[in-house]
């Protein structure tokens, strides 16, 4: 479908509208708009070429496309791409393509309207930025769940019938194995031991050492 281009719309209109050269890709008519985005001034832009501001990694995407127009395969076509703003940034933007008009059967020219959708990217990319934090941390939450859980069932082990040799207070552990009191506790807990002699105790232990 041709596109019939009014001197109003270029000037008034609230998106970036360029006339392009359909087979050197040159700008031949852009609006103020369109040199809004991109940060280039209107007489930088003409004669340059859409590929000269386009980022590498969108270009060959958009470059088929443009064959299937030169082709008559497609009638118009849109994409979101990136453009190198003249201070060096980047700038996304919704691109779509029509053909303007046609010479024996080829396209001379094209419609390139562009809107600039940085803020909306930027907004996507915080958005899945913040999904990944997210998800660390819910991986980190459940590592930490499981690790108290563990933990837990260990204590638990302590609330159950403890098998206690009643001479000399030992304990059997789950493998049959006898540790002493302060071993077994060291084991399933972690409390840690310091030795002394209760006044109960005393008198016995000064008896058997001969120091009463």
């Amino acid at each position: 479908m041709d596109v019939a281009i009014t001197t109003a719309i270029f000037d008034q209109a609230a998106v970036g509208i360029a006339q392009i050269e359909t087979q050197t890709g040159k700008f031949v008519r852009i609006n103020q708009k369109y040199c809004d985005i991109v940060g280039y001034r209107k007489e930088e832009m003409n004669g340059a070429t859409f590929m000269e501001i386009t980022h590498p990694d969108d270009l060959q995407e958009d470059l088929d496309n443009m064959e299937k127009i030169k082709n008559g395969t497609i009638n118009e076509f849109s994409m979101e791409k990136r453009y190198f703003h003249k201070n060096g940034g980047i700038v996304w933007v919704n691109l779509t393509v029509s053909p303007m008009e046609k010479k024996e059967s080829r396209p001379t020219f094209h419609i390139a309207v562009v809107q600039d959708i940085s803020r909306r990217k930027q907004a996507e990319a915080e958005r899945r930025k913040l999904e990944k934090m997210l998800s660390l941390k819910n991986t980190e939450l459940v590592r930490k769940t499981a690790e108290l859980q563990s933990s837990l069932e260990e204590i638990k082990i302590l609330k159950g019938i403890i098998p206690l040799c009643s001479y000399c207070h030992s304990i059997r552990d789950e493998g049959g194995a006898w540790d002493r009191f302060e071993a077994y506790l060291s084991k399933y807990t972690d409390a840690e031991f310091s030795h002394g002699i209760c006044p109960n105790c005393l008198p016995k232990v000064r008896a058997e050492s001969g120091l009463d």
